[in-house]
Order: structure tokens, then sequence, then C-alpha cells
């Protein structure tokens, strides 16, 4: 048993680490007493909601035009606002009763299937402190419920729901027994009725709100007070939620992703004609556009375009392209007889820096940019003088040159950037990342001398060129097509798209090229 309760208190663990660093999450959790707890247990325990034949009657007629509808009512008044009369009222953005100081203290129910007494308790205690003001906010017994409403529908510990607990009430007079002369166990007991300290409510009203009209929900709330909810919790989520935005739908959206992307894995590792091989990572959850949107962020500009279209002409033909750097291309046919490797690694050098994440940012156009930067650096002063540079300072400050922030960019904004402030670069101490665009800082102090910048565009698809450059300048800054699964969940061997648009306007992801060799495929 011991060893049991230690594997599914390790698999709650993992799942609520895996949950909190999953940035697409809108909540965190953390593990509390329910930790070595199966799901089963937990809503055994803890639940207790059973949804009665009004209430799903209800849920099929919300649909029908509002004065239609029959009044469901046992021994108390139960009817439905008037949707129409609650919209038009006013409109908040938030709203609390705590404040109002008409909410009691949270309670524990124990291991007894009781949250709806603990619910109905809760709801008629604000109420009537709404009622008779903040000073009568009195704590009444969910124990009485729980005990004394099982003739009318309740099922003590086993769960029940509002309108039998409002049901007895009713029939008792509309009166309830405070907690502390009916205090709570976690067990059914025999219903205690000589309890002496009890509430008169006055008249019970009820009605349903429609699953899912968050609109009317909020008005109901404002204008009527706290509200008693049903909601699905038999889920990890619910059972270790701490903070945010808890959303079961959407964390059904997201499983559905996952399962997509495992079995595409899956497939993909087990076609034997695969040149590479493929891991699920941190973006399992997130679809191929939520991908490109958060972690690429490539903007082709127009020279880069012009010079894919005029690259098949004659080199001495091809005008320079220049903004406010020096850009040309190298001498193919130089490039071309120099020595020829099958394999080459800049990081055998000790000129290439460590692998950095843009978060959820569309900045690899900076990373790329500070990345070949840092190298040709550490090639120019040597080794001991690889420093790490600001991708920060590329998002916050090439806005007006052409880039877009964490919105995307090119490498050129970024150079023609860095040649207005005198060829200097920050270093990354001194202008921390922090994935998301914020107001150019121009005070930071540490800064690295770059001298002359001159870049130039490869044919695209020209390998041969590339790996010469690659050996002669050192890394390259490339441009590739990465909005697919292949490329999301990239693990190793030669990635080759078959679907890959073969065209310079396709290009969304940019990187460092630091190493080649040849194989089967060159890459």
């Amino acid at each position: 048993e011991e060893n049991k309760r230690l594997d599914t208190f390790h698999g709650h663990l993992k799942y609520v680490l895996e949950s909190n660093n999953n940035e697409t999450c809108t909540f965190k959790l953390e593990l509390n007493d329910y930790a070595d707890w199966t799901v089963e247990e937990f809503k055994a325990k803890k639940m207790g909601l059973k949804v009665d034949s009004i209430t799903k009657r209800n849920a099929r007629d919300i649909g029908k035009d509002e004065d239609s509808l029959t009044e469901n009512t046992d021994n108390f008044d139960e009817d439905r606002p008037h949707m129409r009369r609650l919209k038009r009222q006013t409109v908040y953005t938030s709203f609390d009763w705590r404040s109002k100081s008409v909410v009691s203290s949270v309670k524990d129910q124990k291991q007894c299937g009781s949250c709806y007494a603990f619910a109905t308790t809760a709801v008629l205690e604000s109420l009537y402190a709404m009622k008779w003001g903040s000073n009568y906010l009195t704590n009444f017994s969910p124990q009485e419920i729980v005990d004394c409403s099982t003739s009318y529908g309740n099922h003590g510990c086993n769960g029940g729901n509002y309108r039998p607990s409002l049901n007895y009430l009713s029939a008792k007079g509309n009166k309830i027994t405070t907690l502390s002369s009916y205090p709570y166990v976690g067990y059914q007991k025999v219903c205690q009725t000589s309890s002496s300290s009890s509430a008169s409510l006055g008249s019970i009203q009820a009605w349903q709100i429609p699953t899912g009209d968050e609109k009317t929900m909020a008005s109901a709330l404002v204008n009527n007070g706290p509200l008693w909810v049903a909601l699905y919790a038999s889920a990890q989520q619910f059972m270790f939620y701490k903070s945010g935005v808890l959303s079961v739908k959407e964390e059904n959206k997201r499983f559905d992703t996952f399962h997509g992307h495992l079995k595409y894995v899956l497939e993909s590792n087990n076609n034997e004609t695969c040149t590479f091989k493929l891991e699920l990572n941190d973006y399992a959850d997130w679809t191929v556009e939520e991908f490109k949107a958060k972690k690429t962020g490539l903007k082709v500009d127009s020279i880069t375009k012009r010079n894919a279209r005029d690259i098949g002409k004659d080199e001495d033909s091809l005008p320079e392209n220049t903004d406010n750097f020096d850009e040309d291309r190298p001498p193919i046919r130089r490039l071309k007889r120099q020595t020829v490797y099958t394999s080459f690694d800049w990081r055998s050098k000790y000129v290439v820096s460590s692998v950095k994440d843009q978060k959820q940012c569309g900045s690899c156009y900076a990373f790329a940019t500070t990345a070949v930067l840092e190298s040709l650096y550490a090639r120019k002063w040597g080794s001991n003088y690889l420093t790490n540079f600001s991708p920060q300072e590329i998002v916050d400050c090439s806005t007006s040159y052409g880039n877009y922030g964490c919105n995307g960019g090119n490498y050129r904004p970024c150079l023609n950037y860095l040649s207005a402030k005198g060829n200097k670069i920050t270093t990354l101490s001194s202008y921390p990342y922090v994935g998301y665009q914020k107001v150019c800082q121009t005070s930071s102090s540490s800064s690295a001398y770059l001298g002359s910048i001159q870049a130039w565009q490869i044919p695209t698809g020209d390998e041969k060129t590339m790996a010469s450059a690659l050996v002669n300048y050192g890394p390259l800054w490339v441009a590739l097509y990465a909005s697919s699964q292949q490329f999301m969940f990239y693990k190793s061997g030669v990635l080759s798209v078959s679907s890959c648009p073969n065209s310079v306007y396709s290009k969304d992801y940019s990187k460092t090229m630091k190493e080649f060799s040849q194989g089967q495929y060159n890459y």
C-alpha cells in the first residue's frame, strides 16, 4: 500500500511540474493533502453533487422562450430570473462579495461527499448577511443538511443537491441551525431536532441559470448575491489547483492536441524511410499555428525577395544590396576553389555560445543575429573573448529600422540599427532577455565594438556555397521553413520536409548554422 501511494504521489508530482512548466496553461497547480490519493478516491471522498431530474429537465428546457417555461417548484419557490432584465442591469468587469463582508470563512468537508451542503449553507449565510447587515454574518450548519435532508432526496455523505436541502428547510419553517449549535463532524449522524440556536431565513427562492451563460451568471451574482454552482471537479487540475483561470475544456483541447502529435511522432519514428527522429517536447500540446506565432518570427523583407529573384544572374551584374551596412555576396567561384571539407563544426573552436530560449516571443531573428555576431567577435579577438550579446536590445530598439519586436524581423534591420549606433552591441548581462518587448534602454553600460559589419545573401538551396561560406567566414544566419510538426519535434538525423515550400516567401524562422557534415544527405 505504501509503494502504491508513493507511485501515485510521483505521478501527481510529475503532472503538476509539467503543467506548471507549460507556458500555455492559464493556471498553476501545487501538491496538497490529496497528493497520494487517486482521482477516483478524490471523487468518492470530496465530491457529492447529485444532479436530479428537475435540474436535467431545466437543462433541456433552457433554450425555450422564458415566458413559456413552467415554474419548477417543489415546496420552495423556484423560478428563473428574467434574463433580459438581468442583462440590462449594470455591467461589471469584476465584482467580489468578500469585499462587502458578507462571505464566511472557507470550511473543510473532510472525507464526506457533502459539498452540496456546504454550498447551500454558504449561499444562505451570505443572503442572510445581505438582508440584515454584515454584522449578522452567521455560520450555518452543513451537518444539519447532511443528517436531516435524506428523506427529501439527499444522500448524506454520498451526495446531494440544493433542491432537497431547501425543501427540508422550507418544511421546517425556513429556519436553519447555526454551526456552533450543530457542529460539523464529517460523517452522517442521526438528525438532531433539538438544536436551540437557529436563524429564520424568510421566503426561499431559487432559479437555474443556463449552463455556460457567463453573462447571466455575472449579472445574477452582482444583483442577487453569491451563487450555488455545479461543476466538473474529477480531474487532477481541480485536485491540485492553486491559482489562475482553470479551464478543463481548454485542458481537454490540449489533451487532444497532445494525442495528435503523439500519434504523428510515433508513426514518423516507425517509418523506416525517414532519415530523422522526432520526440515530444515542451510544445506537445501546442498547435502548429501557436508554435509559428510564438516560436518563429522571421519577416522576409523586400531586399531578400529581390535578391532571391536576381540570384541566378551573373554575379558581376548583381547590384550591391546595401542599406547602412556593407552588404555584398562573396565571389562564388573563389569560394568553391577553397579547401573542401566533408564536415566542419565551429563549436570545436570554442567560438559558439550556449543555446538560448526565445520564450513565447517571435524573436528568432534577434537570437540568430546576436549568435552570429558573438562567433565573429570571438573569431576576431580569440575564444577567450566569446561574449553573450543581447537579443533583447535588438527586440526593443530596432523597430524603427524595420523589425517588429516579438512579432518578427530580419537580420538587415538589426544590422542597420547596430551600424547607426556605431557598430556597438550591448552584452546580455547588461541587457537581459525577458521574452517580451520593452522600451529601448539606451543607457546600458557594457557593450562590445563590432567593427565594420558586412553581410551577403547565398542562393537558396546552394549547399556547396553555404558549406564553403560556413568554413571560411564563420557561423551563418540562415532562414528556413519551420511551421511543421517535423520541425516542432525534431530530435536527430537529417530533417527533410517533403512538404516544405521551396520559396523564399515561405521562410518563417531564422537560426544560426554552425556546423555541417556529409552523408546520405548534405545538411
